[in-house]
């Protein structure tokens, strides 16, 4: 797997990213995390884009897992319940769909202590080949 030093999501050298470390789970990829007050929007609440971000991540990712390079082309978010700061989420996405080189995944973000669904998420992602200098 390519080292995203810097990507917004999971690199570890942006000072303002996420940092976020994903694993597989079944069918599953995941990540934890715990918003702080830097990605808020109203006052404790995480910002819906940030959210949008999380489940985007989580399905390019799902596609990284297993050696495909895609862009997201298409994401259609559903944002259920607010996500307040400091709370502990979990975000999961998975493929669900192959069409020539569009790859359809879905993706969730849950409370991991109250189990409750906050998010979800239908991507739609182009196949690509990265320049390795990139």
């Amino acid at each position: 797997m390519r080292d995203y030093d810097y990507c917004f999501a999971c690199g570890k050298k942006n000072p303002c990213g996420l940092k976020l470390d994903f694993y597989r789970e079944g069918e599953w990829i995941c990540a934890d995390f715990i918003p702080i007050e830097y990605y808020q929007g109203y006052p404790n609440i995480l910002h819906g884009g940030i959210t949008s971000t999380l489940m985007d991540e989580a399905m390019a990712k799902a596609l990284i897992f297993d050696n495909i390079i895609a862009l997201s082309i298409k994401l259609e978010v559903s944002l259920k319940r607010k996500i307040e700061i400091g709370e502990r989420i979990r975000v999961k996405a998975k493929l669900v769909e192959k069409r020539r080189k569009i790859y359809i995944l879905e993706a969730i973000v849950e409370g991991i202590d109250k189990k409750e669904l906050k998010a979800s998420a239908k991507g739609f992602f182009h196949e690509v080949k990265l320049e390795e200098n990139s």
